[in-house]
């Protein structure tokens, strides 16, 4: 008990210690490309979907939690699709239908830093500034030089530029393998020359509208003061009518599958997602207390269940209560002094045994009866002749004793024990 006791204490220390120390230190920053409206790290979009119904007053924003790339075939006309993310990789079907939906006179905003085969359906690639080179892949904490970045439209261009911060990757559209230009730029950054990271491309009866710094509309850019107008700017450019807001990321593998996530890189708790251990996996100190509870219960079981055996309980047989039962509501009927009933009963299980066992079954003792029982008894002529004559005499009476009673019943065992 001694050494239980001293393994509780250690375990209860370490575990209070662990918290108090994962509570208190810091959470370093969490710079993963989620896009999500449920998150509030740096590259989330909760502030974005916050303020989301003052940015766009006079549209109908429906935040599609469905795969939309499944949908987009039974949207209504006239509609907007907006999807905010790190990576856009459509194969073949999906890229078809996203392109049908938009030549049908739709609306499409999608910002990006992959627009995979979309780019090559409508001619442009991604550069970095400074480079010749197509863009690779950047770590988003690696710091960049500012961008200077502004508005072709007089009435959103802003007397000073916008000054991205370091963390704005800058990326900018390369359109010299489009040889019809069939492109309009709408903001641009501004270093050597202009280059156009926002544009719109003209298809079939509708528009895209691409941008390729997605990180302006995340928390981190939408907070910081001199990029904050930037990006509700950027989505004027809507036209009024239903927008239809990407809530999934699609991923392909190599055979074209398709794989569902969130957007979020932690969990959407929805109406439906009620789920408390999915709370706990996705906060880093509930966590780690909840698989340090698990392991404090390992180290129990291994050092305290090899020296302490379940006890076994003692089982006992079930008692046969029948005899009990039938004493019980003998006595019942015999102390309530209803003789006649208990003697009627007793004549009619008579009855019965003659029908089961000798296959007797007449309706009054009468000659025939008499002369089958004593063929089929050790009994007497005279017993057999009395047995049935007083029970066609307790059958008749209206009322008897307790000794007329104890001789019916003296005379019913004697036949039993005859057999």
């Amino acid at each position: 008990m001694k050494l239980t006791r001293k393994y509780s204490i250690f375990l209860g220390i370490l575990l209070v210690g662990f918290v108090v120390v994962t509570a208190l230190s810091p959470e370093p920053a969490d710079w993963s490309p989620s896009y999500s409206r449920y998150d509030d790290i740096p590259l989330g979009t909760s502030a974005l979907a916050e303020v989301l119904p003052e940015v766009l007053p006079q549209q109908q924003v429906i935040f599609q939690k469905s795969p939309i790339f499944d949908t987009l075939a039974h949207l209504p006309q006239h509609t907007s699709y907006v999807n905010i993310t790190n990576e856009l990789v459509l194969p073949e079907p999906y890229l078809s239908r996203l392109l049908k939906y938009v030549a049908q006179g739709n609306t499409a905003f999608i910002a990006a830093e992959d627009f995979g085969q979309l780019g090559d359906t409508l001619q442009f690639r991604l550069l970095l500034v400074g480079t010749e080179n197509v863009i690779e892949n950047i770590n988003p904490q690696d710091s960049t030089p500012p961008l200077h970045v502004n508005f072709t439209h007089p009435t959103l261009k802003s007397k000073q530029d916008f000054l991205m911060p370091e963390k704005a990757i800058p990326y900018y559209f390369d359109t010299s393998v489009n040889p019809k230009n069939t492109y309009t730029g709408l903001a641009y950054a501004q270093q050597d020359t202009v280059l156009y990271h926002f544009i719109k491309i003209n298809f079939g009866k509708g528009v895209f509208y691409l941008h390729c710094n997605p990180r302006v509309f995340s928390n981190y850019f939408i907070l910081e003061k001199n990029t904050q107008k930037y990006p509700f700017k950027v989505l004027s450019y809507l036209p009024l009518q239903s927008t239809y807001w990407e809530e999934k990321q699609v991923f392909f593998n190599s055979n074209g599958k398709s794989r569902i996530s969130q957007k979020s890189r932690h969990h959407d708790f929805s109406e439906n997602d009620d789920s408390v251990f999915r709370f706990l996996l996705s906060q880093p100190s509930l966590k780690a207390a909840y698989f340090l509870t698990l392991l404090g219960i390992l180290l129990f079981v291994i050092f305290q269940g090899r020296r302490r055996q379940r006890i076994i309980p003692i089982v006992t047989p079930p008692s046969n209560t029948s005899l009990v039962f039938v004493q019980t509501i003998g006595q019942l009927y015999f102390n309530e002094g209803n003789h006649l009933d208990i003697a009627r009963k007793k004549i009619t299980y008579w009855q019965a045994f003659l029908r089961r066992k000798l296959y007797i079954s007449y309706n009054d003792l009468g000659e025939e009866c008499k002369k089958e029982l004593t063929q089929k008894t050790a009994l007497s002529s005279e017993a057999i002749e009395e047995l049935c004559r007083y029970v066609v005499y307790v059958q008749n009476a209206q009322q008897i004793n307790a000794k007329e009673l104890h001789y019916l019943n003296t005379l019913i065992e004697n036949f039993y024990r005859q057999l």
